[in-house]
């Protein structure tokens, strides 16, 4: 590593802590005298403060308020210190680890203001002769180092989680615990290899790695405000089912268990027949989405799941009332959204949405599953089946052709 080059790349990270640190600390010294200026004693309050920190008495709730204050802090300063990371830096000599010391430098700066306070409530302390007891007053350095790792971007996925354990580690604030956090950081220093791309474009070819990101994202927005209306809908079937409980103190648990499942099932059918449907009408397959390097399985799987945890809330509140009843509902569940998820790349999707079969297939599955619980077995059997069969429909499709029946004479689809 070049020395000349390293310098370069502290001083620029530096510079651009210190500007974090301008902007942020008026709002944070405002926001502690907003604070302060609550309390009936604020003088009282910060003589407290300055002991508990000093002899120990305030761990580890003060060094958990300070490991937030540090991870928000640090949060807002990566916004600014990580993209000037990601420029000219890269082009200098200097090793990965170097670029990772500079960026930590840069958030241990932004984190200034946090490590005066500290240090004021020591003084504090001190004067007023409360005992120093080891090793409280040293948590500091490990908190805000701590938070600093936590909020770097890294290759791999571990190096992230380590590092917030030895965040909450550190705000314990005795040996054990200090020791135990250092080893953390010792582990991530060691392989936590920073994740730094030199372009935009980079970055836009790595989200597109993550077909669960985009295609969660058009799904959303083709569904807009509908969701919240399919599931208050779809809890229209579960409250009658937890009325007949209700209703019904002398009912057997076989009875109960058939009530649970016949409208925890049916509440299911609705969510997912219905949000396929309107994914059909408001998001159909075209030419563009099928382009990107995702593979047909990832786009049903992606569909399927989508689907599966939009249903999930109706489950868990059916568990509330039966939870074997809701386990089976569940199977159900994922063999419809597999099956839905074909179902939406029918040949025509503009003229039926899903077709009469799909919703006499839905039907009678909830039929089956509330004359017996035993058919959720079956239903777990069917679904890598019924993805296999939704995967060969996506193949087969060509949504490049045109069919006059989907389209009004203005141009507009018809669904």
């Amino acid at each position: 590593m070049n020395p000349s080059g390293f310098r370069a790349a502290v001083r620029f990270h530096l510079e651009t802590g210190v500007r974090v640190v301008l902007g942020l600390g008026p709002l944070q010294l405002v926001a502690a005298v907003a604070l302060l200026a609550t309390l009936p004693q604020p003088l009282e309050a910060l003589r407290i403060t300055a002991r508990g920190v000093t002899d120990g008495t305030l761990f580890p709730g003060a060094g958990i308020g300070l490991a937030g204050l540090a991870l928000g802090t640090v949060a807002f300063a990566a916004r600014r210190v990580l993209p000037g990371a990601r420029g000219w830096t890269l082009h200098l000599p200097v090793s990965g680890a170097g670029q990772r010391r500079a960026l930590l430098l840069a958030l241990l700066a932004s984190q200034s203001l946090l490590a005066v306070a500290w240090v004021g409530f020591l003084i504090g302390g001190l004067s007023l002769g409360a005992p120093v007891r080891m090793p409280y007053p040293l948590a500091l350095p490990w908190i805000l180092l701590s938070a600093a790792y936590a909020i770097l971007p890294y290759s791999r996925r571990w190096p992230r989680p380590v590092a917030g354990l030895a965040l909450l580690l550190s705000a314990w604030g005795r040996w054990p615990f200090l020791l135990a956090a250092a080893a953390c950081l010792g582990m991530v220093e060691w392989q936590g290899h920073l994740s730094l791309v030199r372009a935009e474009g980079h970055r836009q070819v790595a989200e597109l790695r993550r077909p669960e990101t985009i295609l969660t994202r058009i799904s959303w927005a083709a569904l807009g405000p509908s969701v919240a209306a399919i599931l208050l809908q779809a809890s229209i079937p579960l409250a009658f089912a937890f009325l007949v409980l209700r209703n019904n103190p002398g009912i057997t648990p076989v009875e109960a268990g058939v009530a649970v499942r016949g409208g925890c099932g049916l509440g299911v059918l609705l969510v997912v027949l219905s949000l396929a449907g309107r994914l059909v009408g408001q998001r159909p397959p075209w030419a563009w989405s099928r382009s990107l390097p995702w593979s047909a399985q990832v786009r049903v799987g992606h569909d399927a799941a989508f689907l599966v945890l939009h249903a999930l809330p109706i489950v868990l509140a059916g568990a509330f009332l039966d939870f074997r009843a809701a386990a089976a509902t569940m199977a159900l569940g994922l063999y419809l959204a597999s099956r839905a998820a074909g179902a939406m790349r029918s040949a025509a999707p503009g003229l039926s949405r899903l077709g009469w079969r799909m919703t006499a297939e839905a039907i009678t599955a909830v039929i089956l599953l509330g004359a017996s619980a035993w058919t959720a077995w079956g239903f777990l059997v069917l679904t890598p089946l019924a993805l296999i069969g939704s995967r060969n429909r996506e193949r087969a499709m060509k949504v490049s052709v045109t069919r006059e029946r989907q389209y009004l004479a203005t141009g507009d689809p018809t669904c």
